[in-house]
């Protein structure tokens, strides 16, 4: 899926055992994938989360347990919250990640990608974890003391004679 210049980053996923497409709007800042009606053979389950609204108030919503989702080739089993209040269906960052959805602003406009196999090939091995020491040729920073016989000491918490007869043991 590589989709160009989007005014509003909406893609389609296909979700729950009858795979009912949805649309939903790519939220950089959810956290959770939220849908505002139960897709069809899936069940709420009776664990609640709270979700900060859009207003700032804190309000508790049902979970809807291991939800199958499919994006192109991708399949994944997600947790979504129901809140039917919602102006729409938003794909959070759990779901971001599990499907590897990029997404770019591009001169006002959004472009969003989907990692591939293909992809992961493309890719340098050069910018890769190796595990090895960095190789800059700078010479690292040395600080000294000026005077290393005087030990240096900060009191940081003050304690009353009460407290610290309180912490010997």
């Amino acid at each position: 899926m590589r989709t160009e210049d989007l005014e509003e980053p909406l893609i389609k996923l296909k979700i729950g055992p009858q795979k009912e497409e949805i649309t939903v709007l790519v939220d950089t800042e959810a956290t959770r994938s939220t849908v505002r009606k139960l897709p069809q053979g899936c069940e709420v389950s009776h664990e609640h989360v709270p979700i900060i609204g859009v207003k700032g108030e804190v309000f508790q919503v049902p979970v809807i347990k291991n939800v199958q989702i499919e994006l192109d080739d991708k399949f994944r089993l997600n947790d979504l919250v129901l809140i039917p209040e919602a102006d729409n269906n938003l794909l959070g960052r759990d779901l971001r990640i599990a499907l590897g959805i990029k997404i770019t602003p591009c001169k006002g406009n959004f472009k969003i990608y989907s990692l591939t196999e293909e992809d992961n090939f493309e890719i340098s091995n050069t910018v890769w974890y190796t595990g090895e020491a960095g190789k800059l040729n700078i010479q690292p920073i040395s600080v000294e003391i000026q005077n290393p016989e005087i030990p240096i000491r900060v009191k940081q918490y003050p304690i009353a004679l009460e407290g610290r007869k309180g912490l010997k043991p």
